[in-house]
């Protein structure tokens, strides 16, 4: 779940607005709105901005409004009341944070770029000059047919690759509706120039959506 002005359908998530200055690392919630839940090392970003800041500190309350520290300095434009979400649940894969998101989350793109980048950097892919997520493709699945009620989920490569990719990123899962089950990624096998399977917690659901990414070996 997220902390968001809006869900993915354009309707209010109850989240309020965020206050914004550019040059800034302080960002105020809108007076009342609970942010308790945005702890340290959650993701942040203005909707439509394409980017995302890490949370640096825990959430501190003056007064009824909530404010967080980021981990530089806000560099879009001022904005008293700004659209926005933030990332607050994550999951531990192989020392890797994985975001978990859920039915109505909104600035998943944003999201996902964030994750690539991090993951690419974290096995010298990235050189934190802003590029580092290049090279990284990516691609869903989503439960549908003979996948539905499967624990195992086929990835495919197309076209198929000369070589095994240098890194699978852990896959990502994104729910069809509100209520539905958790079943994550646990680990993936069976990887080949044709694609990889991925392996999960409990029995796909149908509509289900994996976001799933790697970098290829050329790089």
């Amino acid at each position: 779940m997220q902390i968001r002005t809006y869900n993915a359908d354009g309707t209010l998530a109850g989240g309020g607005t965020a206050s914004v200055t550019n040059g800034s690392n302080i960002v105020y919630a809108q007076a009342g709105v609970d942010w308790s839940q945005a702890l340290q090392g959650s993701w942040f970003t203005v909707v439509g901005s394409g980017v995302s800041y890490d949370v640096a500190a825990p959430p501190v309350l003056v007064g009824n409004t909530w404010h967080i520290l980021l981990a530089a300095n806000y560099a879009g434009a001022t904005n008293a009341a700004a659209a926005y979400a933030i990332e607050k649940d994550f999951v531990t894969i192989n020392g890797v944070s994985v975001p978990q998101w859920s039915f109505g989350d909104t600035e998943i793109l944003t999201f996902q770029n964030r994750y690539n980048r991090s993951i690419a950097e974290a096995i010298g892919g990235g050189g934190g000059g802003g590029g580092s997520s290049t090279g990284v493709v990516t691609q869903s699945v989503i439960v549908a047919g003979g996948l539905v009620g499967a624990t195992t989920i086929p990835v495919v490569f197309s076209p198929a690759l000369a070589v095994v990719p240098l890194h699978i990123f852990a896959p990502i899962q994104v729910k069809s509706a509100p209520g539905d089950d958790n079943v994550p990624a646990v680990s993936i096998d069976s990887i080949t120039t044709n694609g990889y399977n991925i392996n999960l917690s409990g029995p796909a659901i149908a509509g289900h959506k994996y976001n799933c990414a790697y970098i290829p070996a050329s790089l």
